[in-house]
């Protein structure tokens, strides 16, 4: 227990090293430091002496899942994180005897999601899931600030290079399991959303959602961020709107409206085809000038798609990837308002050829208000009929009609 304070200092120094541009250094800085967190987990639940421990066996399996984190070997450390998500799927009470041990948890999760390796992170997303599931509002809250980048009620740029790149896995693995979150949580979701701390606060909106979906919401709306991160958060949105939208009620026309003027300000028109000249005669002299320069490639060897962005850090507003998303959300929202329309019709003044704008929902309050308010869907129309008829990507036109069949 001396060393503690050393050790602390310690740690605060290998996050510097782990954000290193270098590509030797930032991997072991990485281990070194769930070594330490290993070793600090390990403090607050130590074998007990006594004979008569209730909680002996659930000690024993603890420190036998640290002990196989520290293992060099891929498989065995990922037997150390599924023997974690074991004792918090089993509400073991071990991890309620000391304060400082479920953050301790977490964090060895937190840190496994930065691994490399999409067997050990993988294993990590479904470890935070459970203990969403089990432990609902610490944790929740710990994953927004990650997905935020570490500051409450402030977006962090992710950067630039290798570094960057760490940095922006790292908060799309994030996003993955807050996707998962949701779709376990089903309905229960708003009762979850309760449990975050207060990030960006709306007045006049009840606290299901209150901190989710405006941090969300501020993602989308910073454009130096990456694409891939702003299209991630629309991924979660769209999964909430599937999942329970009466918890996204305050926040539905806010949603439209983000989601309308980014494809109104971010669509790049077809640029009309130009009648280019006959080529000239080319000497066989210069053949080899002329040879065209090869396309550039992914991190997998191959030729990338005019799709991928050429950076995934790259903070491109005007790729299609992200008009792409914009869609994905909107047609889910449709598509579940139409849905819901069906199931719960208004006695009086129903118009089924009009159901989005005349039904109501039970504790959803607001009068008899729709899903979404008769401004945002004619909003919608315009702007996805320009869409599909001027966007320079074929994928994204298609969609755009796609959803107007829908509405």
């Amino acid at each position: 227990m001396t060393t503690t304070p050393l050790l602390s200092l310690i740690f605060d120094k290998l996050d510097g090293l782990a954000s290193s541009s270098s590509e030797i250094v930032p991997p072991l800085a990485r281990e070194a430091r769930l070594v330490l967190s290993l070793r600090r987990a390990s403090l607050f639940a130590s074998p007990s002496s006594s004979t008569s421990d209730p909680l002996a066996a659930s000690r024993e399996r603890y420190q036998e899942a640290l002990r196989l984190l520290q293992d060099p070997i891929l498989p065995v450390r990922a037997q150390g994180l599924a023997i974690l998500r074991s004792l918090v799927a089993n509400h073991e009470a071990l991890l309620s005897t000391d304060p400082a041990l479920l953050p301790a948890v977490l964090d060895i999760f937190v840190q496994a999601v930065e691994d490399e390796d999409s067997f050990l992170y993988l294993n990590a997303i479904q470890g935070l899931s459970s203990m969403v599931d089990v432990y609902g509002r610490q944790i929740v809250k710990r994953l927004v600030k990650v997905y935020l980048g570490g500051r409450a009620g402030r977006v962090e740029e992710v950067g630039t290079g290798d570094k960057g790149r760490r940095e922006l896995d790292k908060r799309l693995r994030i996003g993955e399991t807050l996707v998962q979150v949701i779709q376990r949580a089903g309905v229960a979701f708003a009762v979850l959303g309760t449990s975050l701390a207060p990030l960006l606060l709306l007045p006049l909106t009840p606290p299901p959602v209150n901190d989710l979906v405006p941090s969300l919401l501020l993602i989308l709306r910073t454009s130096s961020l990456p694409t891939p991160l702003r299209s991630s958060a629309l991924t979660i949105l769209a999964t909430a709107i599937e999942t329970a939208p009466l918890a996204l009620f305050p926040f539905i026309n806010l949603l439209a409206e983000a989601c309308t003027t980014l494809l109104s300000l971010e669509s790049r028109p077809l640029q009309p085809r130009r009648r280019e000249p006959p080529p000239e005669p080319i000497d066989s002299d210069s053949d080899a000038e002329m040879e065209e320069a090869p396309p550039p490639l992914g991190r997998d060897g191959k030729p990338k798609r005019p799709e991928e962005t050429p950076t995934p850090t790259a903070a491109d507003p005007k790729h299609p990837s992200l008009r792409r998303a914009a869609i994905l959300f909107l047609g889910m929202l449709f598509r579940t308002a139409a849905k819901l329309a069906a199931e719960v019709p208004e006695a009086e003044g129903y118009d089924s050829r009009n159901p989005l704008g005349t039904f109501r929902f039970s504790g959803a309050g607001g009068g008899g208000k729709g899903l979404v308010s008769r401004e945002q869907r004619e909003r919608a129309k315009v702007v996805l009929r320009y869409v599909r008829e001027t966007d320079e990507d074929s994928l994204v036109r298609h969609q755009a009609g796609e959803v107007l069949e829908e509405i």
